[in-house]
């Protein structure tokens, strides 16, 4: 996944357009756009992860998980996965591990959501 599809897709989880972000973050309409065949500045970068509370690493495409391991809560991520075990008899392993690792996405979108939730609440 691509800088600006990772943008793209943080933006509509927050029922927003790039370009919206991009304005709000104090840039051009279009400059996320640019990031399809362009690499962004790292300043750029640090300043729309600080934005989403993701890492640089995670819109660089370089882990799957948005939150830096420093800001994860302790959890026991095999732990948590057990909890939504599916009967997997009929799938293939490829299809287990892409179910697997979806959930953990799903998971790590869930902690981020309750650390904003606390910020939010802490302000």
């Amino acid at each position: 996944m691509s800088v600006f599809d990772r943008i793209k897709q943080l933006s509509e989880q927050r029922g927003k357009s790039v370009s919206q972000v991009a304005v709000e973050l104090g840039f051009s309409e279009n400059l996320f756009y640019q990031w399809k065949t362009a690499s962004p500045k790292s300043d750029r970068l640090e300043k729309v992860a600080d934005y989403f509370h993701v890492s640089t690493d995670y819109l660089l495409g370089r882990t799957n998980s948005p939150s830096d391991s420093s800001q994860s809560l302790s959890i026991d991520e095999d732990g948590f996965i057990s909890h939504f075990r599916l009967n997997t008899a009929n799938m293939n392993v490829e299809d287990t591990e892409e179910l697997e690792e979806e959930l953990k996405e799903y998971m790590d979108f869930l902690i981020q959501k309750a650390m904003d939730k606390k910020k939010r609440r802490n302000k």
